[in-house]
């Protein structure tokens, strides 16, 4: 009694450990204000933005009115996340530690769209129109880029219409996923390491032979310079895994789509029938692999231990268990989507 810790400056408590009030939760205010504390962080996010654009009629056509529209949009983001003083000087016991994660990011875009009648008012033809647009965009933390648009509008007689579209779009990646300081997190060895019993795991079916072998030639860990054995039972302190923005390394999110459908409206029904069949695909979708997909990734390779994913984390942890994951966000993958939609 009468000393106080170094962090907080709260008074050490004594404590009942072995009372059954205390165990059932039934904690002295002051034991409380010991064991317990509060970190407040914050974080800002600003953005400011100007747009213009101008549009109507340009000239006329058989068809109709020719249509047009041109603007340019510019944006400043910014952020500023500051974590609680405690956290920033990793001093929470068992939980994450952060940085101070600041940046900002200047959008210039110019934009047009053009509407065009083709056709009107002849067999098979009651409407034919087309539509297209184009976006030139420069992000100072990207690059730049140009993005475009084509949609197909016909309508054959009253009851059917034909529609089809095809477009690109990016995404560069957000301020939170460029500018992210080091953030730590800490696992448990046995929710990451496959090679924990590798041997056992192998008999029961839960880890493919390339996993158990690529287990048994890992040398890295110092206390086992021969391999991991088959009953390796995994290290004795937390992995720690560390999350940091990828600036400088990620790459804009890419995609393209086609749709094209039906709009059937029979004159003898209240009815409106639509179907239309997507295709999507999105290219460097920026995202985390998770500290457990990268050990597991790792081992899965048949290119193992050449795979740079290898390099994302170390085997120096005590009693050779996993130590320091490289979990930055990154380009990690292509999604492609199909399908239909009937409505």
């Amino acid at each position: 009694m009468g000393t106080y810790t170094s962090v907080r400056g709260v008074a050490f408590q004594d404590f009942p450990w072995l009372d059954p009030a205390f165990l059932a939760g039934d904690v002295d205010p002051q034991m409380r204000e010991f064991l317990f504390g509060v970190d407040t962080g914050n974080t800002e996010y600003k953005q400011s933005s100007v747009e213009g654009f101008v549009s109507g009629p340009v000239f006329d056509m058989p068809a109709g009115e020719f249509g047009m529209a041109v603007g340019f949009h510019y944006r400043t983001d910014e952020i500023n996340d500051v974590p609680g003083e405690q956290t920033l000087l990793g001093n929470s016991w068992g939980l994450s530690s952060a940085g101070i994660t600041a940046g900002d990011q200047k959008t210039t875009a110019i934009f047009g769209e053009i509407d065009v009648p083709i056709l009107a008012d002849i067999p098979g033809f009651q409407y034919l129109g087309l539509t297209a647009s184009a976006r030139w965009t420069d992000v100072d933390t990207y690059g730049d880029d140009t993005t475009y648009k084509i949609g197909l509008d016909w309508q054959i007689i009253d009851s059917l219409r034909f529609r089809a579209t095809q477009g690109t779009s990016f995404r560069t990646p957000a301020l939170f996923e460029l500018y992210l300081a080091d953030q730590t997190s800490f696992i448990r060895q046995s929710n990451i390491d496959p090679c924990i019993q590798w041997q056992q795991e192998l008999d029961a079916g839960n880890i493919s032979q390339r996993v158990a072998s690529n287990c048994a030639a890992d040398t890295s860990a110092p206390d086992y310079p021969n391999g991991l054995p088959g009953d390796f039972t995994g290290g004795t302190v937390t992995a720690t895994a560390i999350t940091s923005g990828g600036l400088g390394l990620l790459e804009a999110e890419t995609s393209t789509s086609n749709t094209i459908g039906f709009v059937w409206q029979p004159a003898f029904a209240d009815l409106s029938l639509s179907i239309d069949y997507f295709d999507i695909q999105v290219d460097d979708q920026v995202d985390q692999l998770g500290a457990q997909q990268i050990a597991f990734r790792c081992y899965d390779s048949e290119f193992y231990p050449a795979d740079p994913i290898c390099n994302l984390f170390d085997r120096s942890g005590l009693n050779g268990g996993i130590d320091n994951v490289r979990d930055a966000f990154i380009n990690v993958a292509t999604q492609k989507a199909e399908g239909y939609d009937l409505a």
